[in-house]
C-alpha cells in the first residue's frame, strides 16, 4: 500500500522524500508520526513484513503553507499514478498548517532558500522563509485574515476534489487549531474525512490540542522534553516531542490506517482484575483495534489465580486454533501466588486468599473471604494451615509457566508474559502498594534463590525450583527494571512513570491513566516491536 503524507514540519522526519529534511531529522533525532508508522508497517524497515506492508511517500516540508501542502499532495499523487500505482492501494494523510502562512509563484526555476526535493516542487516563494523579501511586503500590505482563511478553505476543497475524483482514500488533520470555533466549517468544506480533537474550549482542534489534553506537560513539546531530560533540543522548540508524536500515532493515526493494513487475526489477553475489571489496558487495546480486522479477546477475570490464568489460556487459544483463527499475539498477566484453584471432592473450587488464614511471607493482593466465589471454608482452612507452603506455590507457578510456554511454542504463537506487580522477589515486610512511596526491591532476594533448596532426586528423576527456573524462556517476558526495581510489573511501572495521584484507583488497582499509558508505551510495543524509540 502507498501512504502519501503531506504537511509542514510537524509531519517531516526521517521518512521525508527531501534529502535535506531526512538528514536534518536524523541529525537532530526529530521523530514524527510517519516515522512510527514506518517502524511497524514499512516495506524496508517495518518490524512485521508479514503485514500488508506500506511505502511511505512523505512530501512534508518545514514552513509549508497550505497552498504548498496542497500542491505537493497533488504533484506526488499524480506522479505515483503515472508510474502505474493503483489508486485503490493509496491512502493520503493531509496535515494542514497555519492559515497565516502563504506562498507566491515566482517562476519555474525559483528556489525558496533551498531547493526542495525535485524541480516540480519548487518555483514558489514561502512567506515563512522569505517574509523580508519585497514581494512579501507588497503582499501583506493588502492582506486580510478573511483572505487567508479563504485561501486555506480553497486549498482544502481543491485537495478533496482531487482525491475524490481519483477515488483515493484519505484523512485530513490539523497540526493545531487553525479554524475558529464559530466557523461553520461544514458549510465550506466536507468535514466527513477530517479528524478533529474537541474539548469544552476547542471545536476544531489538531495534534497540539490532543497532546495537551492527553499527555503530561513534560511531553507537550520538544522544548519541554529537553528540560525534563528527554533528549537535547532547543528549549524554546514548540513542536510536539518525539513521545507526543509516538502517542499521537498510537492513538490517532494508527486507527486511521489500521483498517487497511491489519489482517483478520486475534490478540488474546488474560490475567486477573489488572486485565479484566472496570477498564484496563486490555480494554484500551480493544478500543485501539475496534475499526480494524484484528480482534482483541480478553479471557481474564477478576480474582483469577495463576492456575486459572495459565490453564484457561491454553484452552482459549486451542479453541481459536481449532476454529481456524490466526493468532497475532498472546499477552499473559500473572497475579498473586496466594490464590489457589483445585479439585475438592470431584469439583474445581477457588480458594479464599491466604491472608484470611495466615500471614503472608511476601507482600500480596488482598481479597475478601468470599469475593466472587463459593468456598468450602473448612477445606481451605485445612489447606492453608496444613498443606500450603510458599515453596509449593512458587514451584507450581514455575511448573505452569513452563507448561504454557511449551504449548505456545508448539503452536508457533508469539507471546509475552508480565506480572501485575513484583512476584519474583522476597517482599517480606515491604509494601508494594504504598500510596506515598515508590516500592524498591533491587536488594530483595529472588524467590528462586530463597527456595533454591527445593529440588529433589527420586525414582531416577530430578526436578525442583532451580530446574524449572532454568527451563523458563525469559526472553518472552516483559519486566520493568531500573536501578531500584528488578522483575517489576505494571504496579512498579506505574509508580515510576506517573505522578503519585495517578498510581491507583481508590482500591489500589492501577489508575485508568496508568492502564491507558501502559497500553500506549508497553503493550503496543510488545505487539509491534521496534516502536519504542
Amino acid at each position: 500500500m502507498d501512504i502519501i503524507i503531506t504537511g509542514c514540519s510537524m509531519s517531516a522526519d526521517t521518512t521525508a522524500l527531501d534529502v535535506s529534511h531526512r538528514l536534518n531529522a536524523k541529525d537532530k533525532t526529530y521523530l514524527s508520526y510517519p516515522h512510527f508508522m514506518d517502524k511497524i508497517f514499512g516495506t524496508t524497515s517495518g518490524t512485521h513484513p508479514e503485514l500488508n506492508s506500506i511505502n511511505i511517500h512523505n512530501i512534508s516540508r518545514d514552513a509549508a503553507d497550505n497552498g504548498t501542502i496542497a500542491r505537493n499532495l497533488i504533484q506526488i499523487t499524480t506522479e505515483l499514478l503515472e508510474k502505474g500505482k493503483k489508486r485503490e492501494d493509496m491512502y493520503a494523510i493531509v496535515q494542514w498548517s497555519g492559515i497565516d502562512r502563504h506562498s507566491i509563484f515566482m517562476n519555474n526555476g525559483y528556489i525558496s532558500v533551498n531547493k526542495f526535493y525535485e524541480t516540480p516542487y519548487n518555483g514558489w516563494s514561502l512567506s515563512s522563509l522569505e517574509q523580508e523579501r519585497p514581494h512579501w511586503k507588497d503582499y501583506f500590505s493588502s492582506h486580510t485574515d478573511e483572505k487567508a482563511l479563504d485561501n486555506t478553505l480553497k486549498n482544502v476543497k481543491g485537495v478533496q476534489e482531487f482525491l475524490n475524483n481519483n477515488d483515493i482514500k484519505y484523512k485530513m488533520i490539523c497540526g493545531w487549531k487553525i479554524f475558529e470555533n464559530d466557523l461553520d466549517l461544514e458549510k465550506h468544506i466536507d468535514i466527513s474525512n477530517f479528524w478533529f480533537h474537541s474539548n469544552e474550549d476547542v471545536k476544531y482542534g489538531g495534534m497540539n490540542e490532543w497532546v495537551r489534553d492527553n499527555l503530561e506537560e513534560k511531553f507537550h513539546t520538544r522544548g519541554n522534553a529537553s528540560v525534563a531530560g528527554y533528549g537535547q533540543y532547543d528549549k524554546k522548540d514548540k513542536h510536539p516531542s518525539n513521545q507526543a508524536q509516538h502517542s499521537f500515532f498510537n492513538n490517532v493515526i494508527f486507527n486511521m490506517v489500521g483498517k487497511y493494513l491489519l489482517k483478520d487475526e486475534y490478540i488474546v489477553t488474560t490475567g486477573c482484575s489488572f486485565t479484566n475489571f472496570k477498564t484496563t489496558w486490555s480494554d484500551y487495546l480493544e478500543d485501539q483495534f475496534k475499526d480494524t480486522p484484528t480482534t482483541v479477546l480478553n479471557v481474564g477475570h477478576k480474582g483469577s489465580s495463576n492456575d486459572i490464568i495459565l490453564r484457561g489460556l491454553i484452552t482459549s487459544v486451542d479453541n481459536l486454533l481449532r476454529e481456524g483463527k490466526k493468532i497475532r499475539k498472546v499477552i499473559i498477566q500473572l497475579t498473586t501466588m496466594e490464590r489457589k484453584y483445585m479439585i475438592n471432592q470431584g469439583k474445581f473450587e477457588m480458594s479464599p486468599p491466604a491472608q484470611n488464614f495466615l500471614k503472608s511471607s511476601w507482600s500480596s493482593w488482598f481479597m475478601p473471604m468470599n469475593e466472587g466465589f463459593k468456598n468450602t471454608q473448612e477445606f481451605w482452612k485445612n489447606y492453608w494451615e496444613n498443606i500450603h507452603s510458599d515453596e509449593l506455590h512458587f514451584f507450581e507457578l514455575l511448573e505452569k509457566i513452563f507448561m504454557v510456554q511449551s504449548y505456545l511454542k508448539s503452536k508457533n504463537i508469539d507471546y509475552t508474559i508480565f506480572c501485575g506487580w513484583d512476584l519474583f522477589t522476597d517482599s517480606t515486610n515491604k509494601n508494594i502498594f504504598s500510596k506515598e512511596e515508590k516500592y524498591e526491591n533491587i536488594n530483595n532476594e529472588l524467590l528462586k534463590d530463597k527456595f533454591g533448596y527445593c529440588n529433589t532426586e527420586t525414582h531416577n528423576s530430578k526436578f525442583g525450583i532451580n530446574y524449572y527456573w532454568s527451563m523458563i524462556d525469559w526472553d518472552n517476558w516483559w519486566f520493568f527494571n531500573n536501578d531500584k526495581i528488578k522483575f517489576g510489573g505494571l504496579t512498579e511501572w506505574s509508580q515510576y512513570n506517573l505522578k503519585k495521584d495517578k498510581w491507583y484507583q481508590d482500591d489500589l488497582h492501577p489508575s485508568f491513566d496508568a492502564h491507558k499509558k501502559f497500553k500506549d508505551v508497553v503493550i503496543l510495543d510488545l505487539i509491534y516491536g521496534g516502536n519504542s524509540d
